[in-house]
């Protein structure tokens, strides 16, 4: 990602941290200090391994579409939107079965 985008180690991170992380299995805790500088750690390694094609030769490369032209910011907005909608109905449903637990601390 590094050399065939000509990302930065930031821009790598950013990418791998929410598109790649999630798919692993464990995904990596990057609440952890620890997880969090060893993954730091293996962009800054991959940097400096030596590519094997020029640097930037995925940039042209067919597979790999904008994705800025495949999703509308009004998409987006809907994404966010139901995103948030939902987690608000798991926080009510959470606080109704805890309520049923353990009742208020009235």
């Amino acid at each position: 990602m590094v050399h065939g985008f000509l990302l930065s180690n930031e821009q790598a991170g950013h990418l791998l941290e929410g598109e790649y992380n999630p798919r692993c299995i464990p995904p990596w805790d990057l609440s952890d200090p620890k997880d969090r500088k060893d993954f730091v750690r293996k962009i800054a390694e991959a940097r400096k391994l030596t590519p094997l094609n020029p640097l930037g030769w995925l940039l042209n490369d067919d597979d790999y579409a904008p994705i800025q032209n495949l999703v509308s910011g009004k998409d987006v907005m809907k994404l966010v939107e139901n995103s948030e909608k939902k987690a608000w109905q798991e926080s009510q449903k959470l606080q109704a079965e805890a309520m049923a637990k353990w009742g208020t601390n009235d």
